[in-house]
């Protein structure tokens, strides 16, 4: 079992060789990392509570934000850094209320160790409203420029993803797929198509 600085250090290495950066900068994406997964939160204030370091969680937060503001999140660089063979991905929609706007968003993400580590998003220009079939294609083509689809497992997926062309799209591409469905949606049971993850308590 690696200690946390241990953690900290091996994450370090195998980041320098994706970043040009200086070791002092790959260092602390290798501590906030690590927090963000201790932290199971994306609050910055959490994240900053769990920094491995001797500065106060308020420096830690003023650090984080500084960070934030000047780097753009790389799929390619999360991507290596897991060092995955085989993926399976969940999709979801998720939907925030602030005042009077709705945050609509569709997200991808990678099941690794019991986390969700989105790859892909898409804020929906409705009003909390379900996705569309042609923004679920939008999305997933996005996933399939950076894996290839005989390296993807499984997407998980629930009720908000069900639909003969958005099914007919996903057997086009050999995407297997586990959608968690009502008792009652007929569905087809092969490999090539869809593979469907009944529910009997879906009203």
């Amino acid at each position: 079992m690696l200690s946390l600085l241990e953690e900290v250090s091996s994450l370090a290495e195998k980041l320098k060789a994706h970043l040009p950066l200086h070791q002092a900068r790959i260092t602390f994406i290798s501590q906030f990392i690590l927090a963000l997964i201790r932290s199971r939160s994306i609050n910055l204030y959490c994240i900053a509570e769990d920094f491995q370091t001797a500065a106060d969680s308020d420096s830690s937060y003023r650090r984080i934000k500084r960070f934030s503001a000047d780097h753009e999140y790389s799929y390619e660089l999360i991507l290596a850094c897991l060092e995955i063979e085989r993926f399976t991905l969940c999709m979801d929609r998720t939907n925030w209320k602030h005042g009077s706007k709705n945050d609509n968003y569709i997200v991808i993400s990678i099941a690794w160790q019991g986390n969700s580590i989105p790859i892909v998003w898409e804020c929906l220009d409705k009003n909390g409203g379900h996705s569309n079939t042609q923004e679920q294609v939008a999305v997933m083509t996005r996933v399939l420029n950076l894996i290839a689809a005989d390296r993807i497992d499984n997407l998980l997926a629930d009720q908000d993803f069900i639909g003969h062309e958005w099914f007919e799209w996903l057997k086009q591409q050999g995407l297997l797929s586990r959608l968690r469905v009502k008792e009652s949606f007929p569905g087809e049971h092969n490999r090539a198509c869809i593979t469907i993850g009944v529910s009997s308590n879906i009203k």
